[in-house]
């Protein structure tokens, strides 16, 4: 897998989420606050959503994962794969922390259906992972608390087809004012290199009992006695 996105957020406290560790720039879509505060991102918007966008790449299959921290019950917080923003409105998969759960949702066009729900509480500002994965029409969604074993099994799962490709972005919507904590923010492309095959060299031994080395082109390449 290749890793298209990526931010640690490990700079120097600033207004704005400024340049990504990897190069590229945050997009906001809504009205938040963004800010850095102690090599974490942070949004503060109440009572609305707001996404960031990492770079402009588009892919279909994707895998997005962050580090998240509520700071209040009611927050909403999450990642989003096949991302798109237009018009004020987004296009989206979304795996989001709300209401005592998780949740795969989606939004085509700015109009927002929740898929899946999945019981999970979030402790206030207590990190956890989530993590959104993307793989043709069927979506996965996971959730662990930070400093303990990534699950074999994911949270929450199912199946759409409404959101074709799109890019990588997080979202978040406060109960107040204070900032919701984003860090480590990673997405890659699920594609596994092949190696290219290696000339391995096959031994044979005849009835004579001598030996013989034959190259994967099939061409002799020593005999031995």
């Amino acid at each position: 897998m290749t890793i298209q996105a990526s931010d640690t957020f490990a700079r120097g406290n600033q207004s704005g989420w400024g340049t990504a560790s990897d190069g590229e720039t945050w997009t906001e879509t809504g009205v938040g606050t963004l800010s850095i505060s102690a090599n974490s991102g942070l949004i503060s918007s109440l009572a609305t959503d707001t996404h960031v966008q990492l770079g402009s790449k588009t892919l279909t299959d994707q895998d997005v994962s962050a580090r998240v921290a509520i700071a209040n019950s009611g927050d909403v917080v999450g990642v989003q794969a096949r991302f798109s923003a237009g018009g004020g409105n987004t296009t989206t998969y979304k795996f989001l922390y709300y209401g005592g759960g998780v949740h795969l949702n989606k939004a085509n066009a700015g109009t927002n259906t929740q898929m899946t729900t999945a019981t999970f509480t979030m402790v206030v500002a207590t990190h956890y992972w989530m993590r959104l994965r993307c793989i043709g029409t069927s979506l996965y969604g996971r959730v662990w608390q930070d400093g303990t074993m990534e699950p074999t099994t994911w949270t929450t799962t199912t199946t759409d087809s409404s959101v074709l490709s799109g890019g990588f972005a997080v979202l978040a919507n406060g109960n107040t004012a204070s900032g919701i904590s984003i860090d480590n923010f990673i997405a890659d492309d699920l594609i596994v290199p092949v190696s290219s095959p290696q000339n391995t060299t096959v031994i044979a031994t005849g009835r004579d009992g001598k030996t013989s080395a034959t190259g994967r082109d099939g061409k002799a390449t020593a005999r031995g006695h």
